[in-house]
This record gives structure tokens, sequence and C-alpha cells, in this order.
């Protein structure tokens, strides 16, 4: 009821359409109350409070709410007090340290200025909320990025695992594919799963096609070792 405190209708004190109370007139025979209200969007209680205002027997009910200020809780810190919270928190022994902390060494001193939760309102309300902890500034790392300017220079790899004939049995299907070019240069099925089969057969391709392979790329797996 605060809408009445401000001199502001509520949505229940609002008259409805009168397209929608046609309707749902014309449907309250048919389908019920109920039904009628609900295909129109308008709650059973609302229109049971607007035919009661219809036929003016709608009770008086004046609101509680008096538009003032929200009184202060008794138990609610003072500004002094509020003051005195602050100049611990930026104390120069406190000044990195988190309010949790704060809270448990006070306690170890035999000290009690309010709870947690007060801090950090008193914090965030001065702009002070946030890390409080000494931590080194992240440093960002470039994304390792592989490049291939002819075919036969980078190769990736891949192990997918395959349904077997039967349940638990698995194969592994080991693939080597250029990054230029897109075309498989090797491949093999094994039942189990090594990733030092591809390092070798790597190897053994790029010797005996006297290739210069100068870098691996890795789709999931890990790179090969």
């Amino acid at each position: 009821m605060l809408g009445a405190a401000r001199g502001r209708e509520t949505r229940r004190q609002r008259e409805l359409p009168t397209d929608v109370t046609a309707l749902i007139e014309a449907w309250t025979l048919r389908v019920g109350v109920t039904l009628a209200c609900k295909s129109q969007g308008v709650a059973p209680r609302t229109w049971r409070h607007h035919q009661q205002k219809k036929r003016g027997e709608l009770p008086s009910r004046p609101s509680r709410a008096t538009g003032e200020p929200r009184r202060a809780h008794p138990a609610k810190l003072s500004d002094a007090e509020e003051q005195a919270v602050l100049d611990v928190l930026c104390e120069p022994r406190f000044v990195d340290v988190g309010v949790t902390e704060v809270y448990a060494t006070l306690l170890d001193e035999g000290t009690y200025l309010c709870s947690e939760s007060t801090m950090h309102r008193i914090l965030r309300e001065h702009g002070l909320s946030g890390q409080r902890r000494q931590s080194s500034a992240r440093v960002g790392h470039p994304k390792p990025r592989v490049v291939a300017t002819a075919p036969n220079m980078v190769w990736c790899w891949d192990i997918s695992r395959l349904p077997g004939p039967h349940k638990g049995v698995w194969f592994y299907l080991y693939a080597i594919w250029d990054l230029w070019s897109r075309k498989t240069v090797g491949w093999c099925i094994d039942t189990t799963k090594q990733p030092g089969l591809l390092n070798n057969s790597s190897r053994g391709l790029s010797s005996e096609r006297k290739w210069n392979l100068t870098s691996w790329s890795v789709t999931r797996t890990g790179a090969p070792k």
C-alpha cells in the first residue's frame, strides 16, 4: 500500500479496460471465473476486488504506510561509532588485510566493535570495499599460436575413442594431419591410449619422406612427450 501513501493508485485500484471486462463477463458463464480471468491475464482476486468496488461492497482499507523514512534500528551505530570503526579498518596494520582477519584479530585482542557485515557495509558506504589484501598484478600472456606457411611445417594430432564390439571395449583412433593442407598424413587404431605412439609415428613419417617438420600442434589430449 505504499502507492496509496504517496497518492498514487496501485495496480488493484486501477479500473480494468472495458473490453477485458466484457470478455471476462461473457466467458464466466461458460468456463467459470477462474479460467475466464486467466485467459485475459487478470488474477481472480483482482477481478473480485473490482466487482466489489463496482457494487459498492468494497470495505475500507486505509493504508498503514506513512510515507516517512524508516526508523533507524535501535542497535544501529552512531556516526561517531561508524567513524571509529572506519579509522580502525584504515590503520596501517589493517589497511591491506581482509575484514574477516581484522575481525578475528580484534577479538583476540579483546576488542569488539561491530559484526563483519557491519564492517563491510561501512566500507561499502565510503567506497572502500573490494580487494584489500596485497596481491601481485595480473600479467597477461599471449595465447600460443602456431603458424604454417607451407605444407609439412606443422602437424596436428588427436586421439578419438571409438566404441568396440562389446560394452566397455574401446578402440583409439590416432590421427595426424597437416595444418597447411588439412590433409591426413597418418593414422592408426590401437586398443590402448598411448600419446607416445603418435610421437614415434610422426618421426618415422618425417624421416621416411624427408620432411622438415618444425612444430607440433595439439587439439585436445596434450603435447606428445
